[in-house]
């Protein structure tokens, strides 16, 4: 009889059972998955306490720079932030929004504008203008006063007075700075004094206060001396644009109704310095224009479109005329005619 092979027992610890395996799987997977859950939150947190303190740091350069700007300690040690300035030791807007911030001014009838000169016109106006209403305003020393413009006088002529080496107007006093349609803005300088002496109290103060005013009169200044572009209006309901003189600032542009005639639409374009200086569009379709109506309109062809045409009149149409004798109407009739040589059709 052969002999046959013995088969030994296996070791159960050789070969581990599969639920061995499967604890050890989870086991490793609990410990690394909360590693990375741990670390996850770590990371979390600290960047929500960067985040929070990244807002206390930027919420509290904005409470500084608003405390700078409203800050009544301001001084000319510690000026205000940006375009701000320092008043009476607070910080208010910018010059130049001060300046045509008419709510600021007040009523001060002890104040007197201009100063008489051999010119008849300028002395008969500062009569009135120093009997009617004179409202003022002071920046950093510089002093500013608002009168009607009773005349209508444009800023070129305004201005004039204070360039008229044979009249020599307003020498030593309130001085024309600026001609609204309806106001005109004076100025008095810094005081009108001589500067403060060394040896006076408060000297340093004074120099400081001297030095802002005279800076804030420059930039006021600079701010109505600066020239100003040209105005193009255009129209796009129509396909046309018109270039206007800076002289002329900004433009009003409103549209008219002739009650006679309904087919003339028409655009009227005044000055914000002048009501007087308006060029004013007609527009006919091209059919009517042959209409008695348009043919004898006091108005003048401009050019036509596919679908219109373009007339004008002005403020100085009628110069010359009886009561139209001044200058002015003769200005504003040039000017239109210059003005329309810009006119075009999109």
């Amino acid at each position: 009889m052969e002999n046959q092979p013995i088969t030994q027992p296996v070791s159960p610890k050789k070969f581990p059972t599969i639920a061995t395996v499967l604890i050890s799987v989870v086991l490793t997977a609990l410990i690394v998955g909360g590693g990375v859950y741990f670390w996850q939150a770590m990371q979390l947190q600290t960047a929500q306490e960067n985040l929070t303190n990244a807002k206390q740091s930027l919420q509290q350069q904005i409470d500084d720079l608003t405390a700078r700007l409203e800050s009544p300690e301001c001084s000319v040690a510690e000026p205000c932030l940006g375009d701000f300035v320092c008043d009476k030791g607070k910080c208010v807007a910018p010059i130049v929004d001060q300046v045509e911030n008419w709510s600021l001014y007040k009523e001060n009838t002890s104040v007197l504008v201009g100063v008489k000169c051999s010119n008849q016109e300028f002395n008969s106006f500062i009569d009135q203008a120093n009997t009617g209403s004179r409202k003022t305003l002071n920046l950093n020393g510089l002093t500013l006063v608002v009168t009607p413009n009773y005349n209508n006088w444009t800023n070129e002529k305004f201005v004039g007075f204070s360039n008229d080496n044979t009249a020599f107007c307003n020498v030593g006093g309130f001085g024309p700075l600026h001609a609204y349609s309806d106001k005109l803005l004076w100025e008095g300088g810094c005081g009108g004094g001589a500067a403060p002496e060394p040896e006076e109290p408060d000297y340093t103060a004074k120099v400081a206060a001297l030095n802002l005013c005279e800076d804030t009169l420059t930039d006021v200044a600079l701010y109505f001396s600066t020239p100003a572009a040209p105005t193009t209006y255009t129209n796009s309901a129509y396909g046309f644009s018109l270039t206007f003189p800076a002289s002329w600032g900004k433009i009003k542009a409103e549209q008219v109704a002739d009650p006679g005639y309904s087919k003339i639409r028409a655009f009227r374009l005044t000055s914000e310095n002048d009501n007087g200086r308006y060029v004013q569009i007609n527009i006919v379709r091209i059919e009517d224009k042959n209409d008695p109506y348009v043919v004898d309109y006091p108005q003048t062809f401009i050019k036509d479109s596919n679908l219109w045409a373009f007339y004008y009149t002005s403020g100085g149409d009628y110069a010359g005329r009886p009561g139209l004798e001044d200058q002015k109407y003769e200005d504003i009739l040039n000017e239109a005619r210059q003005i329309i040589q810009t006119f075009t059709l999109k």
